[in-house]
């Protein structure tokens, strides 16, 4: 139970004042409402008085971008219905087009939202166009392989092309590539959260209609469930965007939790591997396995470096990522050396050279970033570098992604 608070001592202590209302927000609002029941001449109870009855304005915008945001979802489930209305082989298509069932009504509605001229439309637009294209047209005698490399690294491509139309199309816009992995991580908490109401939802109306006998697994896997796949990430953006007071706190906290236990997870991890003798230099199964979790890690580190730049953070907040960074580099040191092992070994082959190319771009940006760290936690929560040493670093990802997407399947031709 909230205590009485005596307000008229603590009005003269800015810091004292600011604590109780965190601590008690309405004992002391109430006490507030008894001492100052309207607006006075004194700076700080008009203040005050403003802050604990203000009340956002509803947004005029609403009425446009409600049926904007129905129009995106529609169209995207069009898109996952294609293979039912043109008779088209569904485990082919979705392999090949997964990325553009999402991704690209993601990229129209950021560039609606920043009002960017026709010509930054236009380039997205072909861009999309050359990519659609060229998937479902690329031959299918090549190399099986770098075939199937370049369908698993096109939506990651895209995802690039998402991060641009993200920052209007700024290829200088360093803090906007900040926002969009800050974005992207928002997005996961709140499509998650999304995920776990409709779960609940389908449960509920499944055992509802199974009351009076009625079988509707024809119009939920039809119709629900297309359109309603594409609208979690449509919708969880547009409510981080209209209310970023909503995962604001979230993210932050999932950020400063899990980088200690993975980091704890991960060396417990590496031990062991040595004591039960795993051997990623001869089994192709574990090294892909340990390239995985690789790029788990390296996501996580990327996720938490983004939610540490919203404020400046001390240097406890960063011992543990700088902890998993050095961790990260040990294993990303294990994995290229072993992906090296086997090339000398064997030789190349689609999958081995994506690897490699894979794992020497994340060696070069971790040592980086682990340098980066080192010098903010030894200055005590100068972070700006750490920011930009993330931030500039990611076209070299996508450029790498078209590579693969684009080259690898003419280089290993049969």
């Amino acid at each position: 139970m909230d205590k009485q608070l005596d307000l008229p001592r603590l009005w003269q202590q800015p810091e004292a004042l600011e604590a109780a209302f965190r601590q008690q927000p309405e004992a002391f609002r109430k006490a507030f409402e008894q001492h100052f029941p309207a607006p006075a001449a004194d700076p700080l109870v008009a203040y005050w008085h403003a802050r604990l009855n203000y009340k956002k304005p509803a947004s005029t915008d609403n009425r446009r971008t409600l049926p904007v945001l129905l129009l995106l979802i529609f169209m995207a489930g069009c898109v996952v219905k294609l293979p039912q209305w043109l008779g088209l082989e569904e485990d082919l298509f979705y392999q090949k087009n997964i990325g553009f069932t999402v991704l690209p009504f993601l990229m129209g509605w950021f560039l609606w939202k920043q009002k960017v001229q026709a010509k930054s439309w236009a380039i997205i637009g072909g861009i999309l166009v050359v990519a659609a294209t060229y998937i479902n047209l690329l031959p299918k005698n090549l190399h099986t392989d770098a075939y199937n490399l370049a369908m698993v690294h096109l939506p990651l491509l895209l995802w690039s092309v998402l991060g641009w139309s993200f920052t209007a199309l700024r290829t200088n816009n360093l803090q906007g590539r900040l926002q969009f992995l800050r974005y992207n991580g928002d997005l996961i908490v709140m499509g998650t959260l999304l995920l776990i109401a409709c779960g609940i939802l389908t449960g509920i109306t499944y055992a509802l209609f199974e009351l009076i006998a009625v079988n509707i697994n024809y119009v939920f896997t039809h119709f629900l469930l297309i359109w309603g796949a594409p609208a979690v990430p449509l919708l969880a953006t547009f409510l981080v965007q209209q209310n970023p007071e909503i995962v604001n706190r979230i993210s932050p906290l999932i950020a400063r939790l899990f980088t200690p236990l993975v980091l704890l997870t991960l060396v417990v991890y590496l031990v062991a591997m040595v004591l039960q003798g795993k051997d990623p230099y001869n089994d192709r199964e574990f090294l892909l396995l340990f390239n995985i979790v690789l790029l788990g890690v390296m996501a996580l580190i990327f996720f938490s470096i983004a939610e540490n730049s919203k404020k400046s953070s001390n240097r406890w907040q960063q011992l543990p990522l700088l902890g998993l960074a050095l961790v990260t580099v040990l294993v990303n040191g294990v994995a290229l050396s072993a992906i090296v092992f086997r090339i000398a070994e064997w030789g190349f082959t689609p999958n081995r050279l994506a690897v490699l190319g894979t794992n020497v771009l994340l060696f070069v940006h971790l040592i980086w970033l682990l340098y980066s760290l080192f010098q903010s936690t030894r200055k005590q929560g100068n972070f700006a570098a750490v920011e930009h040493a993330m931030a500039v670093y990611l076209p070299i990802y996508a450029a790498w992604t078209a590579l693969v997407v684009f080259g690898l399947p003419f280089v290993f031709k049969p």
